[in-house]
């Protein structure tokens, strides 16, 4: 009986040493994925600030020339909610679709007061799309990729669209514009790049999203993404 005792005993002791020994590695892993994840995010407030401030902050004294200080403070007011934005943004983390689109909307907002006639703004996005979670700085870099290599670019313009919506249980998203498709898909020096998405995705969709990226037979380029469709805690 002791000999069956001791036995079950040892047998408890080395089962729950295993599972130590699994939570501990699984622990491990996920440390070096939040660290990683940090470090992208890190690299990305570090990127975005730089990349057109200058010019934002050249177009405000601009319309500062021209007394046109209504619109200058409009447009320093969106820089701000960009930079506060990037700034507290601290850790890897989804956030509601709605202030995902916020700070797209800031963004697009400085750039047309850039352009001005030269670009054309469409964004559509339905109610039930701004209550989903998406991850943070998702969609901005592609549309500061589709206004670099589809505006800049081009002396007459052109056309950023933006759309969202929920289909079933999926959040499908996509960024196109009419301009130049050359370069589009290649991380930008100042941008966190394409390849950054894809794995920011992957991290937080393993094998649950879908990422293309297409060049349209009439000219541009657009990307499109799936992700789970989740739904944003009310409070948020």
């Amino acid at each position: 009986m002791e000999l069956v005792i001791y036995g079950f005993i040892g047998g408890v002791c080395a089962f729950l040493h295993s599972r130590m020994q699994t939570q501990q590695a699984l622990i491990q892993k996920l440390e070096v994925e939040r660290q990683l994840t940090m470090a992208q995010l890190k690299a990305l407030q570090m990127q975005m600030e730089p990349h057109f401030l200058f010019n934002t902050l050249n177009a405000v004294t601009s319309l500062v020339d021209q007394h046109k200080n209504e619109a200058a403070m409009e447009t320093l007011a969106h820089l701000n909610k960009i930079l506060r934005t990037t700034l507290q943004r601290r850790s890897p983390e989804k956030v509601p679709f709605r202030e995902e689109l916020q700070l797209v909307e800031s963004y697009l907002a400085i750039q047309k007061v850039r352009f001005a006639e030269r670009i054309t703004i469409e964004i559509s996005a339905t109610p039930e799309a701004r209550r989903g979670l998406v991850p943070c700085f998702l969609l901005q870099p592609l549309v500061e990729n589709a206004v670099r290599h589809g505006i800049e670019r081009k002396k007459e313009g052109g056309l950023i669209q933006m759309k969202a919506e929920r289909l079933d249980d999926r959040l499908w998203m996509q960024v196109r514009n009419n301009g130049n498709g050359v370069g589009a898909t290649r991380a930008d020096s100042h941008g966190i790049g394409l390849n950054n998405i894809r794995e920011r995705l992957a991290f937080f969709y393993p094998g649950a999203h879908r990422f293309e990226i297409e060049t349209p037979s009439n000219g541009g380029y657009q990307v499109t993404i799936q992700i789970p469709f989740e739904e944003a805690p009310a409070c948020s």
